[in-house]
This record gives structure tokens, sequence and C-alpha cells, in this order.
């Protein structure tokens, strides 16, 4: 049997056997840059000095020694920096040749004294007080480490900082960087705190003894009169004493935007259908209308089908519809007489096409204005139109009427502007409409569109543009001419045999050309008639111009020389020309060019007739001296006798 104490004393000695712990091997293998994500391009952009400080940091975590570091660094890098690595991978023999090397290729290459500038040239603004110490000690990290201690370094920067900082924290309050940098921050916090405006929910707390005796008041929670004004501008309305976060502009803003977006559908909306009037639908997407229009629509039974021989086209005609025809009027408009529709759901007249050519044609006046146009179907576009005030001539009234030029529209329409200047009263039970300006005592009949019209092709009847000026009863009587004869205006058939287009050539040969628009015989009239009254014209030159010499092959001629003008001797060349010669023409090369031959037909050159003079003589030719003297003949040497 084993005892309590032996099983306690065996316990404790397999303790201190597990607590004794076996020192772990020294790891042999090293580590590599297959796993390091940095990268560097060797471009201007690239920071060289941050690459190397990543992979130093990567190299010493995982134990990576130098031989393996220098053979994977054209691992980390790419573009230009991978071929400059070709070209001196063969003289780098350790890591720290490798990293001089990067930093004297791709580091900063900015002298001392451009150092400087760029540091003196940008003082502190508004930036925080560590991020510009951090920008500045970066600039003077370019420089040689022994150039300038710390205690310079802090001088320079110092000098630089903001007149707050600056006025706050005095130079011999720090010694190193770390403490002007604690220094800076605290009294940005100090300026932060003051900046941040001051709300406060409830007044001051009066003694009780006081209470009595001064009444609370709304002057007992305001802020003393001759408190000091702080710089303090808010960046939305622009105006100092408080920031954009306390600004009750841009509270208010933000409340009316939430109003809005949760006002309820019964308000008025922009936008209404054209049928019933429902807020915020056009009359296509109407729900109401498009149940209306599915009750009242007919059977098939009610709709017949009627089919064009000319446009091949299909009509449907509803039997139970029968709209009425809308009311037109006779109107004069610079002494022409055309008719217009009368629209009173347009609230501006509208002029058409054809109107619009007339107006033009008769020199009127256009201005151009941008309107917000808002259709029959509810659809709204603003668009840039053409507007005309024209008088306009009813029944001998003369009003002065704005019309509104709308691209394509082929009907001109009377609109509510029209109808409200003339003083227009219709009564269309009577079909009688009366004018204000006649005293609405005389009655005039009210015509209305035609409200039988004969389909044609448009090949054959009238277009829409086309006898506009006509009454309706003309234009009518014209289209059923057109239909009458549609045999002979139709497109198509053979060659006509009223009309034969022939040609007479004369004795001249068959023109097998497009024919000119003047006959063969006419032609000949214009050559014996016309050409010599035109030849008279080129006798009006000048008469005492004489004509230039014909030269023949053969002629003797003498030819100016080109002598070199003299201011010296005041010799010009001009007005003493030298002749040389005589010499022989050669041949003619054009009406004004001849080649001139010297001694023994050899070519002397080719000369203009103004360079060439006629030689009346016998003599021969004698070519003109050089100066100088000649040169010596040259005597091969022989034996004398």
């Amino acid at each position: 049997m084993m005892t309590d104490q032996q099983l306690q004393m065996i316990l404790q000695h397999v303790a201190r056997a597990q607590s004794v712990s076996v020192p772990s091997p020294t790891p042999t293998t090293s580590g590599n840059f297959t796993k390091c994500t940095s990268r560097f391009d060797g471009s201007k952009t690239s920071d060289v000095l941050s690459f190397l400080d990543s992979i130093e940091i990567f190299k010493d975590c995982v134990a990576m020694d130098d031989k393996i570091a220098v053979r994977g660094l054209p691992m980390l890098l790419t573009g230009i920096a991978a071929t400059w690595w070709q070209g001196v991978k063969q003289t780098v023999t350790s890591w720290e040749e490798a990293v001089q090397l990067l930093k004297q290729t791709f580091g900063p290459r900015l002298p001392p004294h451009r150092i400087y500038r760029e540091l003196f040239k940008q003082e502190q603004r508004e930036e925080s007080t560590d991020i510009y110490i951090c920008k500045a000690r970066a600039l003077l990290a370019q420089l040689p480490s022994d150039m300038l201690s710390e205690e310079v370094q802090l001088d320079m920067v110092y000098g630089l900082l903001h007149r707050r900082i600056r006025e706050k924290v005095a130079r011999s309050s720090f010694t190193s960087f770390m403490e002007l940098v604690r220094e800076a921050r605290r009294i940005e916090d100090l300026f932060d705190e003051s900046r941040r405006p001051e709300f406060r929910g409830h007044a001051k707390e009066v003694p009780q003894e006081l209470t009595s005796k001064v009444p609370l008041s709304s002057e007992t929670s305001s802020p003393p009169a001759n408190r000091k004004k702080t710089n303090e501008k808010c960046f939305y309305c622009k105006k100092y004493g408080h920031h954009k976060d306390s600004c009750l502009r841009l509270k208010k803003k933000e409340e009316t935007k939430t109003v809005e977006g949760f006002r309820p559908n019964n308000s008025t909306a922009s936008i209404t259908c054209f049928g019933c009037g429902a807020p915020g639908v056009i009359r296509s997407n109407c729900v109401v209308c498009k149940e209306g229009r599915a009750a009242s629509t007919p059977s098939s039974s009610t709709v017949s089908s009627s089919t064009s021989a000319f446009q091949s086209m299909t009509i449907d005609t509803v039997c139970c519809l029968n709209p009425p025809m809308r009311p037109i009027f006779d109107i004069e408009i610079f002494d022409k007489v055309g008719t217009a529709i009368l629209d009173t759901g347009a609230k501006q007249s509208v002029a058409s096409i054809s109107l619009t050519r007339h107006l033009r044609a008769n020199g009127q006046v256009f201005g151009s204005v941008e309107a917000n146009l808002k259709f029959a179907d509810g659809s709204t576009r603003v668009e840039t139109v053409e507007t005309a005030n024209v008088n306009v001539i009813l029944q001998g009234v003369s009003v002065k009427t704005l019309f509104v030029v709308l691209p394509d529209a082929q009907d001109s329409l009377l609109g509510m502007n029209f109808v409200r200047d003339t003083g227009l009263a219709v009564n269309f039970a009577t079909n009688r409409y009366t004018l204000c300006e006649t005293g609405g005592n005389v009655e005039y009949d009210l015509r209305y569109e035609i409200e039988n019209r004969d389909i044609v092709s448009s090949t054959i009847g009238l277009r829409g543009c086309e006898g506009t000026f006509l009454s309706p009863n003309d234009r009518e009587n014209l289209a059923s001419l057109l239909k009458t004869n549609e045999d002979i205006f139709s497109v198509g058939g053979d060659p006509t045999p009223f009309a034969v287009h022939q040609i007479d050539t004369g004795d001249a040969a068959p023109i097998s050309t497009p024919p000119y628009r003047v006959t063969p015989g006419k032609r000949k009239i214009v050559r014996n008639e016309i050409d010599p009254g035109d030849d008279i014209w080129k006798g009006t030159t000048d008469k005492g111009r004489r004509n230039g010499p014909n030269y023949e092959e053969g002629d003797l001629v003498l030819v100016d020389s080109h002598p070199v003008s003299k201011k010296n001797k005041v010799f010009a060349q001009k007005f003493a020309p030298r002749r040389e010669g005589p010499y022989r023409i050669g041949k003619a090369l054009s009406p004004t060019t001849y080649e001139v031959l010297g001694k023994n037909d050899v070519v002397k050159g080719k000369y203009h007739a103004s360079l060439l003079t006629p030689y009346e003589g016998n003599e021969p030719i004698v070519e003109c001296r050089k100066r100088g003297r000649p040169r010596k003949s040259k005597t091969k040497p022989g034996f004398s006798d």
C-alpha cells in the first residue's frame, strides 16, 4: 500500500522534471523575399527610401542572410529599376553595396542649398504643427548626417512655425523635436477649445435670497456684452462668430428639405393628368383614364376597317364616336388670306410651316425666347422657340397677335391670346360668332374643318403644306381634279407621246453624249457673229508698244551681257548695257526664248528675246576677250638639236 505522503512526493518529482525546459535548437534556415509585398519601379513618383526601409524591416523579421537578400532583390524591382539592376548586378557583392547603389541612383539628388531653399520657401499656414514638422524633418534628413546638429535644426524649424505657436511656446522650453511637437499640440488643443461654440442650456443659479428681489429674465442667461469677439467663420453663410456645425441657416434649410420629403400626396403636384386631373401622373399612365377608356371601347362589331388603294394604309373608324370638327377662320396676313384653326386649349397662337415661310418672305422680324412648353399628353420640355408679333385681320378687324413658331407644326392655331385680344365670342349652338370690336351686334357664320376628307396618295393629292392659301372649296376642287386624272399624274408609265424632244444637228455627226443646251446651229452662229466681236477687244492694248522681234534659225544677234555695277566709278549696268557678238540663232525654244550658238556652233546658252538685238553687218564673229593675261601654254620637254 502507498501512503498519501509517498504519492505526494512522487508527484512533486514529476512536476520538477517537466518544468525543466529543453533549449530549442537555433534555426538554421533563412528567410527570403517571396512573401514581401513591397515593389519599386524606379519612376519619379516612387520613394526609394521608403522602399528600403520596408525591405530592411522584412529582412530583419525573417532573419534573412545578406547573400540571400542580394540574390532575391531583383524579385522586388520592376520597370526601369529591374533594367538598371541587370547592368549593375555583376558589381554588387554585398547587401550594403546594393542599398547604397539604390540610394545613389534613385534617391533624392537635391544639393544642400536646394534643400535649404525648399525648406525656407514654405512657412506654416493652416496645417497642423506635427504634420509641418514631419515635412520639414523629411527635407533635413536628406542632408549629410554630420552637417547640422539637432539644435540648429530646431532653430530653423522653430523660426518657420506660425506666430500663434511661437507666441505660446518659448524657444527655451524644449530641447528636442518630440518636446516641440508635444507643446505645439497642447497649444492647438487650446485653440480648438476656444473656437467651439458654448451652448448654455440653463441660466446661472441665482442665490435664494436674491430671487425675491431680482426677477429672472432672459438677460440673466445672455452672454456679457463685452465678450471678446473670436475669429470663428462659418463656411456655409460666410459669417463670423460661429462654425458650420452651429449655423442656423443650414439647420433651417435641412429642416425644410425634411418637411418637403414627407409632404403628403394631397398637395398640388407639378404634373397632372390631362384627362381627369389626377396629380402626379400623365394621361398615358393614369389608371382612372385607362379604366374609362377600357369601359368605353366598342366591340369588334362596331369597328369598320377601310383601306386606301393609293397609300396602302388601314383606317379604323369607330361608328359610335363622332367627334365634332374644329372651327376655322379666314384671316388676312400681309395681304394674303389663309385659314387658321381656333384652339381654345392652346394658351398661345402657333404658326405653321407655311405661315412662317410667308412671314419670312415679307420681312417679318422674329425674336428668340426660351419657353417651357407643355403639351396635351402632359409632357413638358424647355426649348428655344421663335416668336413674331403679326397684324391679323379677321372680318376687317386688325389685331396684333403673338405667334410661336414650333418645329413641324402643320396647322396654324389661334390660341387664347387671340380670343382675348379680339373679344371673340363663339356660340356653338347656333354656329355663329361675334367680335367685340364690332360692338357684338354683327354675327358671322362659323365654319368647321372638312368632315369627310378623301384619302389620296401623297404623290397625287395635295400635301399638307400645299394650297394653304386656297379656300376650302378651291382646295377640294383641285384635289378632285388630281384624283380624276390619276392616270396622268401617277408615277411610272411609258414615255408620253404628247411631247417629243428632238435636236437638229444639221450636217454635224449625231450626238453620242448628253446634248448641250445650245444646238450646233446656234453654236455656229456664235462662232461667226460673237467671237469676231470679242477679237476687237484684243486690239485695245498699248498701240505704242512695238512688236517683239521674230528670229529665225541662222539670224545674227547681239547678246546683252551683265557687267557688275561699280558704285565707286559711278557705273550702273542698267544704264550702260554691253552687247557681245554677233552670235547665231540655233533654234527657237519658245515664242520668246532662243538657243544661241557661238564659235564652232558651240551652244552659248538660252536667252530671252529682250536680251537679244538683231545684228546688221558682215564681220565675223568675235568673242569678248576676258580681262587679264592669257595663260601660258605648257610645252613638253624634248631633246634639242
